[in-house]
């Protein structure tokens, strides 16, 4: 049954934490009998709550998992996919609008944004997964729209709102955490330099966020934000992996260590690490330590080399170019190449508020570049590359036909 999860191994304790929130034993990721509704009896006395997945995506398949109770797993994972659909046709909406306060209301453009978006390949590819690309990218048009509206019509509710929408996108992808305590600093020194608006917008991001994180100091005792990701063990993969040298979960190649008894300390390390991902425990975060302690301890040793791996991978953040690492074949980076060709043609001229759009894809590739990546990481800012891709398309047809386009 748990196989028809997809390739993902993350899907599965998505999947747990929404089975167990539904049936009432709280924001854990423990295994049991039912989750999966196999035949092996196994029912904990103990759930233990979870860190190491941000709730939002959670808690979305679990509202789900209540309306259709009664189905099987399949069933629910099938119509957890249907949603998924809908809800990234909303975003193609929200890519029209969002085109629409940029350019002052002209159709035709919008139109020709919304397109580019419901037929790139990456979201149709990743609503038909158990993953939080989907929502995540909903979030972030969801952010962009309320942000611009709250800049152009100076609006203090929608200000307030575009920081509510901010912290629920970090909410359901916690690699953002920085970029979300920056941004009121970034809006304030290139776009507004009002107090008073960059403080509703403060005040709209530590509202949503601090239930959260006072949930996470009651339970564990640590002053965790949103969870804990393996970055330790990211960044130690990240430090000897280029672009195409993917050697599967739990496998390093020798030269990574300085001698053999590091190789057999660190195999044991993932597997602590393997075990605490599984549940989501805060377990996790004390193997983790160890890859962040060795990480650190390779990267002062190699440097050059390594500052040459970091910059090989953007390819890999952005092109989808890479070693096959699942059993599904993800779009073609040629697509994404299309793309951010047509984004670069319209970054000259821009607004400060547009290029504020876009602070998200700096953050993610400066942020992203030391760590282990995977092609999916940029999904949940596609939205902001179409949007630059479409005013790149105008751009073409002004310097083409600058009569015509004052038309449409």
């Amino acid at each position: 049954m748990k196989n028809t999860l997809g390739p993902f191994g993350d899907s599965a304790l998505y999947h747990q934490l929404a089975f167990n929130l539904n049936a009432g034993r709280g924001y854990s990721g423990t295994y049991s009998s039912d989750i999966y509704q196999d035949n092996n009896n196994i029912t904990p006395k103990v759930f233990i709550p979870a860190i190491t997945r941000a709730p939002i995506y959670p808690i979305f398949l679990s509202t789900i998992y209540h309306l259709f109770s009664a189905a099987r797993p399949a069933e629910m994972w099938s119509r957890v996919k249907i949603i998924q659909c809908l809800v990234d046709t909303f975003t193609t909406i929200l890519i029209y609008f969002i085109i629409s306060l940029l350019l002052d209301r002209k159709h035709f453009w919008p139109l020709i944004g919304s397109f580019l978006y419901a037929t790139n390949p990456y979201s149709i590819f990743y609503t038909n997964t158990i993953l939080s690309e989907t929502i995540a990218t909903t979030l972030m048009a969801l952010f962009i729209t309320f942000y611009l509206y709250a800049y152009k019509k100076n609006n203090h509710l929608y200000q307030f709102f575009s920081g509510t929408l901010l912290s629920l996108f970090v909410l359901c992808r916690q690699e953002y955490l920085p970029f979300l305590l920056f941004f009121p600093f970034l809006h304030f020194i290139f776009v507004d330099k009002k107090i008073k608006n960059a403080g509703i917008l403060i005040l709209g991001i530590f509202l949503t966020i601090t239930p959260w994180t006072i949930r996470n100091i009651l339970v564990f005792n640590k002053f965790i934000p949103i969870a804990t990701g393996p970055i330790g063990y990211s960044l130690f993969l990240g430090s000897f992996e280029g672009s195409t040298q993917w050697q599967g979960w739990g496998k390093f190649p020798s030269h990574v260590f300085d001698n053999k008894l590091q190789a057999d300390e660190a195999k044991l390390a993932y597997k602590g690490l393997a075990v605490g991902l599984f549940d989501g425990s805060i377990n996790a975060h004390y193997f983790d330590n160890y890859f962040m302690k060795l990480a650190i301890q390779r990267i002062k040793k190699n440097f050059p080399e390594i500052i040459i791996t970091w910059a090989k991978n953007i390819p890999r953040l952005w092109f989808f170019r890479y070693q096959q690492m699942y059993l599904k074949k993800e779009a073609h980076w040629i697509f994404m190449l299309l793309y951010l060709s047509l984004f670069f043609l319209a970054i000259k001229g821009q607004t400060r508020e547009t290029f504020m759009l876009w602070s998200p894809c700096v953050y993610l590739t400066c942020t992203f570049l030391p760590l282990h990546i995977e092609p999916r990481y940029c999904v949940p800012l596609i939205p902001l590359v179409i949007i630059g891709a479409t005013l790149g398309i105008r751009k073409l047809f002004q310097l083409s036909m600058p009569t015509k386009e004052e038309t449409i």
